[in-house]
């Protein structure tokens, strides 16, 4: 009994095991792989167990292909170690007419997002090739549209052929040289390719540029418009303007034609002024930079009331007329100018010094002598006018500080018409 038991405990551990072997086997298989999905318009030629490859090299194969929706549902299992990009395509391969076929994902990874496990590839990022069946029927196709039609001689390509020869008959010189400008135009082209992409550049820029700057092109367009609105509504008074201008232009010619020489001497006569006027700038500068203060002084030194210019003869040297008297002998062109200026100085100086002055004693104006009385001198209004309210009247005498005259004590007095200081 002991003995029976035994053998049919150790008959259900070897159970046991067997099942947790291949429970084992396929979790492993199962955490080893992912699945992703592709759905393709056609897997002509694709089964179950086909190779999935990345650049080329395995990394799944096809668990199952169905139908659905229209559309082949492949399932695949990729080994989980190979990252597949979140956005891969799906490319069935056919190497050659009869060599196995494959699906092909592409690009390979090599940063980003992965595809998870469940992944799916839709319709738009798969592509199947072309059969060759479908390639015949294509070529049978366009040889029986080119090929003559029941009952005719030749087809299409038959009257295109004929045409081309009687176009090109005797012309194959110029065909020639034609193909020879054509290539030489293409390696100008290639040769200034560089240029070309700089322009195409530029323009794009410029392009760029105008769309950027959208509003304020249809603000021009806008103000354009408006000033042709305007324009169009002007026209009348437009045409009168430009017939004037036309009578005026028409009169220009004729004075020009009658008075051209004179009117030619009279500008080069001008020319010649304003050119001594250039040359002459300086002198010009200086005068109108000196005038208006002469012009000043002159008015400030004038006494109407006495009839005399207030004013002085300033004379530089005359503050040391030693220096000025002896220094013009020792400037003479002789030997013995150096010597004459120091004897000058030695005995002349003392009485030069004497008449050391910072004005000269003389007379610069007319008789200084009043001509008038300061009683003589009044100052009244016009008779029949009135002084306006607010207004200070003038005064019944004259300012006696401009009017009275004093003769002064000494030479240097007399030359000031409201005396010595």
């Amino acid at each position: 009994m002991s003995r029976f038991l035994s053998s049919t405990a150790a008959k259900v551990i070897a159970v046991l095991a067997v099942i947790a072997l291949v429970v084992a086997a396929v979790w492993l298989f199962t955490t080893r792989t992912k699945t992703i999905t592709a759905y393709f318009e056609s897997t002509r030629g694709v089964y179950q167990d086909d190779t999935v490859r990345v650049l080329g090299v395995k990394v799944g194969t096809i668990s199952d292909i169905s139908i659905e929706d229209g559309l082949s549902k492949v399932t695949m299992e990729v080994d989980h170690e190979v990252p597949i990009p979140a956005d891969a395509n799906a490319l069935l391969v056919a190497q050659s007419l009869v060599a196995e076929r494959f699906i092909q994902l592409t690009p390979a990874h090599t940063g980003g997002p992965e595809m998870e496990d469940g992944g799916e590839i839709p319709v738009e990022r798969t592509a199947v090739p072309v059969e060759w069946d479908g390639v015949k029927e294509q070529l049978m196709k366009l040889s029986s549209a080119l090929g003559p039609a029941d009952g005719e001689e030749t087809g299409p390509l038959g009257d295109f052929v004929d045409s081309a020869d009687a176009m090109l008959e005797g012309n194959g010189a110029e065909v020639r040289d034609a193909l020879n400008q054509l290539s030489h135009t293409m390696s100008v082209l290639s040769d200034g390719r560089e240029n070309l992409f700089t322009t195409l550049k530029n323009l794009q820029l410029f392009v760029t540029a105008l769309s950027q700057s959208e509003e304020q092109i249809v603000s021009f367009g806008g103000r354009l418009a408006s000033v042709t609105q305007v324009l169009g509504d002007q026209t009348d008074d437009i045409d009168a303007a430009l017939r004037d201008l036309d009578l005026a232009v028409t009169d220009i010619d004729r004075f020009l034609d009658n008075h051209g020489t004179r009117l030619t001497t009279a500008v080069d006569k001008l020319g010649q002024a304003t050119s001594v006027v250039r040359d002459r700038r300086a002198d010009l500068e200086g005068v109108l930079h000196v005038a208006p203060t002469a012009m000043a002084n002159f008015y400030n030194i004038y006494r109407p009331y006495q009839g005399v210019l207030n004013g002085v003869l300033a004379m530089n040297q005359m503050a040391n007329p030693t220096n000025f008297i002896c220094g013009a002998i020792a400037g003479l062109a002789n030997n013995t100018a150096e010597s004459d200026a120091e004897l000058c100085a030695q005995y002349m100086g003392p009485l030069f010094n004497s008449l050391t002055s910072n004005y000269p004693y003389g007379a610069v104006t007319p008789p200084v002598t009043p001509t008038a009385e300061p009683h003589q001198i009044w100052e009244h209004q016009k008779p029949g006018t009135q002084t306006p309210p607010g207004v200070q009247p003038p005064s019944a005498r004259p300012d006696p500080l401009v009017n009275v005259v004093n003769k002064g004590d000494n030479l240097t007095d007399t030359l000031l018409a409201t005396g010595g200081a």
